[in-house]
């Protein structure tokens, strides 16, 4: 993967990213899509503080809803910015890092309703849905993240041509 992928402009751009498809969705923020993308694409050092400004900056915008919540809104972000790094190298990653991070999400969310209360509103619709706009910004992303990479490639010969 690219160093400019990998640099703040990239982090940022999901940051908007965030907000926009927020926007899409009607004040559902795609975390799943968003931190997949990140731990796949953002350097370490990078990727966890993405994924505590991701839930800071949708908390605000959004609505603080306790402590709690944002506590564990941050330790499953973390969570799944770090998974793709324990995944190998392998053409399936990007998908598998998807899913893990899918599940990984619902049930932080999950055990976090149970602790905080509210595990009730838990409704397989609503997790349909979930699941099939975070796979759409999800393919959307990485398409977009595919072609800055490739954009960013020098042609064949190119490095020779200019001296470098």
């Amino acid at each position: 993967m690219q160093s400019t992928q990998r640099s703040l402009p990239w982090c940022v751009g999901l940051l908007l990213a965030s907000g926009l498809f927020s926007r899409l969705y009607g004040c559902g923020v795609p975390f799943v899509a968003l931190c997949a993308i990140a731990g796949l694409t953002l350097r370490p050092r990078l990727a966890a503080p993405f994924a505590l400004a991701l839930v800071g900056v949708n908390t605000l915008a959004l609505g603080f809803s306790g402590w709690g919540w944002l506590v564990s809104l941050a330790l499953i972000a973390l969570a799944m910015v770090a998974l793709p790094r324990a995944l190998p190298r392998h053409p399936a990653r990007p998908l598998l890092a998807f899913i893990l991070a899918f599940l990984v999400y619902e049930a932080g969310l999950y055990l976090a309703a149970r602790l905080l209360g509210g595990a009730g509103a838990f409704r397989l619709g609503q997790l349909w849905l979930g699941l099939t706009q975070n796979l759409v910004t999800f393919a959307l992303l990485f398409a977009l993240w595919a072609l800055v990479a490739r954009m960013a490639k020098p042609a064949p010969g190119q490095a020779l041509a200019t001296g470098q």
